[in-house]
């Protein structure tokens, strides 16, 4: 049997996986017959981390593998939890300089497609919320944005630097909605960045798709109540999850190669009420 990974901002969830059998979670004779994961999952950075690798639930193998979904520099980390040990796997991020097993999606492609949609629509002028270097993925959407651009023959957009946060994304909008001339699209690359972007949008009244078409990254179904429902490219969660129950196990018993398991799923855009062609206004 099995559990269903969740994923939503500040997370974190200890999840029980029992052996294919029905085992219950339960141990006998001094042996695990249940494999217990812990998943971590934050948009942004988790400055305590590092503390958490000091915990019990770590240092005394209380947990047979971890599955880790961090945006930040896991280098340190991940050379910490080798020298316990402990298996571990990435989800969500690739990991400069590392060995350890990756389950992601194809972030450039992720950025491409956000692109190509605010194109299609008749958007030329366009900006992308991003992440500040430290988090890798939101480099890779943006490179992926501005390849999109250049093969349409659009202009690059304006980058405005944001932490993956909500305050961050609303800052971020107040940038880009101040500039002139203003952009008609913007491309933000985190859910609780989107999340601040469109309410940063709805104060300055500039909410219709028509004045500012936005499009999000992530969030689940959570985009569908938002005003208007937020246009957004879709982690393939589930996807995701079970290839990283996939991979961990795999590494727990041997049989992983570190340095070459990496599965990686094509992005989808769930297209909702927040992107239109623009006004043939513009300021």
């Amino acid at each position: 049997s099995g559990g269903k990974l969740m994923a939503r901002a500040d997370l974190h969830v200890f999840a029980t996986f029992s052996r294919p059998g029905g085992f219950r979670p339960r141990a006998s004779a001094g042996l695990s017959f249940v494999l217990q994961l812990y998943i971590l999952r934050h948009y942004g950075l988790i400055p305590d981390f590092e503390a958490a690798l000091d915990g019990k639930l770590v240092t005394e193998h209380r947990v047979d593998g971890l599955m880790i979904a961090l945006a930040q520099d896991m280098s340190r980390s991940s050379r910490t939890l080798e020298g316990l040990g402990v298996p571990h796997v990435f989800v969500g991020h690739k990991h400069r300089g590392s060995a350890v097993p990756s389950i992601t999606v194809d972030d450039e492609a992720s950025g491409a497609l956000a692109a190509r949609t605010q194109v299609s629509a008749g958007h030329r002028r366009l900006a992308v919320i991003s992440a500040p270097p430290e988090v890798p993925a939101a480099g890779q959407r943006l490179a992926g944005f501005r390849a999109e651009l250049r093969r349409s023959g659009v202009q690059p957009p304006v980058v405005h630097s944001a932490d993956f946060t909500a305050a961050g994304g609303f800052d971020a909008m107040l940038r880009a909605m101040g500039s002139r001339p203003r952009p008609t699209a913007v491309f933000v690359s985190n859910f609780l960045a989107a999340l601040g972007a469109r309410s940063a949008a709805s104060n300055l009244e500039l909410d219709k798709p028509c004045v500012v078409a936005v499009i999000g990254y992530d969030g689940g179904e959570i985009t569908d109540y938002t005003v208007p429902p937020l246009t957004a490219v879709r982690m393939p969660f589930e996807a995701m999850g079970a290839a990283a129950v996939e991979t961990l196990l795999a590494v727990i018993k041997g049989g992983a190669d570190k340095a070459l398991v990496i599965k990686d799923h094509a992005p989808v855009l769930i297209g909702r009420g927040s992107v239109a062609p623009p006004s043939s206004t513009g300021a």
